[in-house]
């Protein structure tokens, strides 16, 4: 069966968005537990943690080829550390938290976007698509801490989306189960 680009984007959408509500209950519970950084080839710090891995185009990319208008959507790893990827030809590249000035994050379905800001660059790197939920949610949380996670403005979306995260076809989405957000104080003190 051959998938249109917008049900596609619908599956990656909605995939993302379950990734990103999880991520949010992780980070709050103080228990993030992600992917491997295997396949971005990503070799993690002592006491670096994964938390995700997006499908995205990022601004520092070039086209792969003449006749592309824009980046190739590649694998990006979000970390306890840094968001880590490879731009063309395959060149790993990353950028760290701690280093991380400013972000700003629309998470409108088709207008998908995380831009963040680090000094010495002439402006922000941008991660578009519709898999960049888990990156704003990691974001949002390394900028403003994870309480922030729960009420951010750019996180709307994914707290006005059904409470049961399911593909275009309306299958729940396996390893996604949706669970209430945290009551009262938890072990990071929300």
């Amino acid at each position: 069966m051959i998938l249109t680009r917008k049900r596609r984007e619908a599956q990656t959408r909605a995939r993302a968005s379950a990734i990103a509500r999880q991520l949010v209950l992780e980070l709050c519970n103080d228990a993030p537990a992600g992917p491997t950084p295997y396949t971005v080839g990503v070799v993690l710090r002592p006491g670096e943690q994964v938390w995700a891995q997006v499908p995205a185009r990022c601004s520092a990319d070039q086209p792969a080829g003449p006749r592309d208008k824009e980046p190739r959507q590649t694998d990006w790893l979000v970390t306890s550390l840094r968001v880590a990827g490879r731009l063309h030809p395959d060149t790993l590249r990353w950028w760290e938290w701690v280093h991380c000035i400013g972000c700003q994050v629309d998470l409108t379905p088709g207008r998908e976007r995380v831009s963040l800001d680090f000094p010495g660059l002439p402006g922000p790197v941008h991660w578009r698509g519709p898999g960049v939920a888990p990156l704003a949610v990691a974001s949002i949380v390394k900028l403003h801490g994870p309480r922030a996670a729960l009420d951010h403005p750019g996180l709307a979306v994914l707290r006005s989306a059904p409470a049961r995260a399911r593909d275009a076809d309306g299958d729940q989405l396996p390893g996604h189960a949706a669970r209430e957000l945290p009551r009262g104080p938890g072990p990071l003190g929300l």
